[in-house]
């Protein structure tokens, strides 16, 4: 189990940049810690959500 945005995800064997595409992040939009630090955009596709894994992503949001 996987611990995305405060909730519980089963999740088995896709990367980073996978899960985020799959649910229509916009890469280019968002912000995400994996595991209590900052990852880089250029990292999505070489970490592996693994159990336990705590994530958050932040979406970013322009208006007046």
């Amino acid at each position: 189990m996987v611990t995305i945005n405060g909730k519980i995800e089963k999740i088995s064997a896709i990367s980073l940049l996978d899960y985020l595409e799959k649910n229509k992040y916009r890469i280019d939009r968002i912000v995400v810690e994996y595991n209590g630090e900052i990852i880089k955009k250029d990292k999505f596709s070489k970490i592996m959500i693994q159990d336990k894994d705590s994530i958050e992503i932040v979406s970013l949001v322009g208006g007046g």
